[in-house]
């Protein structure tokens, strides 16, 4: 699965724009995707949202689509206005304030009506790398000239460039051009209905360029400022047999001239070529596509992907056109857009030999190459030609490929198209040794082989994994991985499958799989029997390849896709959605990318699952013997991974409601891997707790000798409430509640996470926090570190408020102690309520329930609380390397426990600071230590006590 982050092509600054970290947009224009048309004008007149609008001067909201306009039309048999339905969610809007176009997107993004908000950015042509002229040699190193003696095209076919213009009055393209011939030319009006006035060569998206902010359109795609369009159409498409310039790969195939850049350069900004920007190559893409263009090439591109091209490359892939972009030219293994998109053909360059250029971008998401170096049309002339190097140069010698073959095959979709080409490729790997491996796609294109037979083509269905009695196969168990494929390619003979995966804890029990005959269109299921070690890492994931082969066909492929099914589970019951890991994570598997779960979702039975989401990160965090452990951010930015999943999540219904129950435990570098922790969920329907999840830790000190004692146990939440900067927490002081909630609206839930059991810290964090720092008062920006994590499990209830912010809570609750071979269960209700009475209504109901486990505090003196301060021996002793020091303290005190040899240095210092009272049990090791005698020492408020430790190596 591709991964996409945003980083934009362009790293300098240019005229009337804004930059940030490489990324280059408009300042003064937004795209919004709105969760519904309808909620247009309820969003403007809602009273936060209009005061933000008018301190902006927000204004416009203008549709990227009217979907009414294409109701009757159709393309390849199916409506316009379906295809183009999600569309109509999209708007262009402006504004006048001085605030940076991001920080505008990202504050309007996290408003529930609005599924995203994201800067207009500019992306770039690929770099012209210019050498001394040469005759086109894609002819004959991808078989061209062999393929066309199959199939010549069809100028009924049509490649949509856009790109920076063509020159459409070039001899070797002037006769190649696609005409709108349903509308007549200048007469200022939309004959044809599609939105766009004259249109009648197709459309400049850019006309004004950086000379104004006021940005205005024409019906001249021509090229003025930049010949790239003009190269990259010729290489397509121009004109074969008229014995001037070249044949362009598409032979006899139209192309369709899109301007969605190529503006003036500005000689005040000698440092950028603004003649290379792409300011509208997604409005592009869909021109191209609503206007018949069978095949779109995008020569152009950037490090980052925008939610707003995503939807238009699914809509028009969806709607039957293939895009084909270019890899980049930066000699990196990073993904570029829109080559990245996932529908999208990704083209790398290499020379002739097969070896990759030097500039071409590599790696996982670049699906084929071809030669980067092409002699074609150029400039503004009627009769210019030039040899450009490039990725730029290499996707238009594929789209032609893809045009052949859509002349060949008119009812092959584009997905068919794709690995047609892809699957018919050459592999490169063996002449570009030192990469790493899948870096080149599927290789070089083979036009002649793509053209000759229709290869097969397996689509991953489905999959399940199931262990020996038919439930889904858990840690430990064996099973049996049953995979469903459909062919969309050409039909198969002998059908070979063979599996290999990444992690070794996952086991294929079986070498291969004979599939025989599969027909065009037929669907089977594979079958391979399989085993789950305890041991399968804490992704709890694994790549999975299938090679597929069938040698009288001389055919061979891979399949691959992720394992994953252990991540997560979703919890949906009542009125309430959540999701739990194995690992013990609240919410989603991936809180940063948004992946594997729902978060925390009120109102499930309604509610949008993305939109409606609550919680953006949710864990654990777990103290004892001095040592903490936990699954949230950590000091890198990133996720903890402090647990291991001894058993998956797994979902069942009971009397109550619906159940959930996992197993997991510290891993072994963690200090705590005695500790085994059992999460119980379950989700209400009856008790009138509709609203709410309990939760039930059971923490087993699976030692015999050792104590766990200083145990608390927090719940981490980052809240998202519909505008996530406008939250704030707040604490009812009778009810002992805090509850969450938007600044301000009238239509968002109140969230509430509270203890059973007496809490130790009800925390409220502003995450924006920029101090002065203090114990219990910090901020998160700067990422959450361990000495603020371990604090926040002791913070008390003095500050439990915070208004107007980004808000996070930690609940916990502590101290416990655990004897070897005992457990402790600690509760807590997650609730919520549409009104704050709701809430509390909610928490009141579940404190009463009478079948909650919960354990008192180890200061209640049923369990033995220590009546005197004691440091008891270790154990063992005589030790070889490692033992035990336990103390006992009557009252809190402040604690100093070293460690001396008998020559009174001291070699070691346990533990130093403030402990609760109660029993402390700490695990030394001496490894680094000489056989002899030692002597541990403890120092308390009140006294001084020494014993003797043997150590015999």
């Amino acid at each position: 699965m591709r991964i996409f982050t945003f980083l934009i092509f362009l790293s300098t600054s240019i005229l009337s724009t804004h930059t940030i970290a490489q990324q280059v947009y408009f300042p003064d224009q937004l795209i919004i995707k709105f969760n519904e048309t309808s909620t247009v004008d309820s969003f403007k007149a809602k009273s936060s949202i209009a005061s933000l609008l008018s301190e902006h001067k927000v204004s416009d909201f203008i549709p990227l689509i009217d979907v009414d306009i294409y109701n009757g039309r159709t393309k390849v048999g199916t409506q316009l206005n379906d295809v183009l339905s999600p569309l109509s969610k999209i708007y262009q809007v402006h504004f006048e304030s001085t605030i940076d176009a991001l920080e505008l997107a990202a504050v309007l993004s996290n408003n529930p009506d609005i599924e995203y908000a994201e800067p207009r950015y500019i992306y770039s042509t690929r770099e012209i790398i210019t050498n001394d002229p040469i005759k086109n040699n894609f002819l004959s190193v991808h078989k061209f000239d062999e393929a066309w003696e199959i199939e010549q095209g069809s100028e009924d076919i049509i490649i949509g460039i856009v790109d920076s213009g063509v020159n459409y009055f070039h001899e070797d393209l002037k006769n190649k051009q696609w005409i709108n011939e349903d509308e007549i030319p200048n007469n200022g009006i939309d004959d044809d209905g599609n939105g766009f006035i004259d249109d009648y060569l197709g459309w400049d998206f850019w006309e004004s360029g950086y000379s104004t902010n006021s940005v205005t359109s024409d019906n001249n795609p021509n090229a003025e400022h930049s010949d790239h369009g003009t190269h990259v159409a010729g290489i397509a498409t121009a004109e074969a047999n008229n014995g001037v310039g070249l044949a362009g790969s598409g032979f006899n195939s139209k192309y369709m001239a899109v301007k969605a850049g190529g503006v003036e350069d500005n000689p005040s900004t000698p440092d950028t070529d603004e003649s290379r920007s792409i300011g509208f190559g997604y409005e592009g893409i869909l021109y191209a596509y609503i206007n018949g263009a069978d095949i779109i090439n995008c020569s152009w591109g950037g490090f980052g992907s925008s939610a707003f091209g995503q939807d238009i490359v699914r809509t028009v892939t969806e709607g039957g056109s293939l895009v084909v972009a270019a890899a980049g030219n930066e000699n990196v293994d990073q993904i570029s857009y829109p080559a990245g998109y996932e529908q999208v053909l990704s083209v790398g360059a290499m020379e002739t030999n097969g070896v990759k250029t030097s500039y071409s971008n590599y790696g996982s998401t670049v699906d084929v190459f071809a030669t980067g170096s092409v002699f074609s049309s150029n400039g503004h002339g009627t009769n210019d030609y030039a040899l450009y190097g490039g990725t730029s140069m290499a996707s238009p010698v594929v789209a032609g490929l893809a045009a052949l073959l859509k002349s060949q095959h008119p009812n092959w979709t584009p997905e068919r198209l794709f690995y047609q080409i892809a699957g018919t490729a050459v592999s490169i790997e063996d002449v570009n040794q030192g990469f790493a491996e899948n870096s080149f796609g599927k290789g070089s294109i083979n036009a002649k082989a793509a053209l000759e037979r229709a290869i097969p083509i397996l689509r991953l269905d489905s999959l399940a994994f199931v262990n020996e009695n038919g439930t889904e196969l858990d840690l430990n168990q064996r099973g049996t991985a049953s995979i469903y494929v459909t062919n969309i390619g050409g039909p198969t003979e002998e059908l070979l499958v063979q599996p290999s995966v990444s992690n070794v804890n996952l086991n294929f029990e079986s070498t291969s799989a004979n599939i025989g005959a599969l027909s065009t269109g037929q669907s089977t299921v594979i079958n391979f029997p399989v085993s789950l070690d305890v041991d399968f890492n804490r992704t709890l994931s694994s790549e999975v390849i299938l090679t597929l082969s069938d040698t009288p066909l001389n055919y061979s492929d891979e399949l691959r896709f992720e394992y994953n099914e252990m991540q997560f589970k979703n919890l949906e019951a009542n009125n309430v959605a959540m999701s739990f890991t194995p690992t013990g994570k609240i919410g989603f598997y991936d809180a940063f990318s948004r992946n594997g779960g729902v978060g925390f979702v009120p109102n499930a039975d309604t509610a949008n699952f993305l939109r409606d989401n609550i919680l953006y990160e949710g864990g654990v965090i777990l103290e004892a013997n001095g040592k903490m452990v936990n699954n949230i951010r950590s000091e890198s930015g990133e996720s903890s991974e402090d647990f291991l999943p001894i058993e998956s999540y797994k979902i069942t219904s009971t009397t109550n409601g619906l159940e959930g129950k996992t197993i997991f435990r510290p891993q072994n570098t963690t200090g705590l891997a005695e500790m085994k922790i059992t999460l119980t969920t379950t989700a209400y329907t009856s008790l009138g707790l509709q609203n709410s999840v309990l939760l039930q830790y059971s923490i087993e000190n699976t030692s015999a000798t050792k104590s766990l004692s200083d145990v608390f146990l927090g719940i981490f939440n980052d809240w998202d409430i519909g505008n996530a900067a406008l939250n704030s927490a707040n604490y009812l002081l009778d009810e002992d509640i805090q509850f969450i909630s938007e600044d301000g609206a009238t239509n968002s839930p109140v969230v509430s996470v509270v203890p059973f059991g007496q809490a130790s810290s009800v925390l409220a964090i502003d995450n924006s926090f920029e101090g002065p720092f203090s114990r219990t008062q910090f901020g998160l920006n700067d990422d959450f570190t361990r000495t603020e994590k371990r604090n926040s499990l002791q913070a008390g209830k003095d500050f439990a408020e915070v208004s107007t912010a980004d808000v996070s809570t930690v609940v916990a609750s502590g101290p416990y102690y655990i004897a070897p071979n005992s457990s402790a269960k600690i509760s807590f209700i997650y609730a919520y309520g549409n009104t704050l009475q709701e809430l509390v209504t909610q928490i009141e109901t579940a404190r009463a329930i009478t079948t909650v486990e919960q354990n008192a505090l180890n200061n209640n003196p049923d369990l033995g609380f220590p009546s005197s301060t004691t440091l008891l021996q270790n154990y063992p002793n005589p030790f070889n390397p490692n033992t035990n020091v336990q103390f006992r303290l009557s009252s809190s005190s402040s604690v100093t426990l070293s460690v001396y040899d008998i020559l009174g240095r001291k070699v070691m210092t346990v533990v130093e600071g403030n402990l609760t009272a109660g029993i402390h049990t700490y695990a030394l090791n001496f490894n680094a230590y000489a056989s002899g005698l030692y002597f541990a020492e403890l120092i308390t408020n009140d006294q001084r006590e020494i014993i003797k430790l043997n150590l015999l190596k």
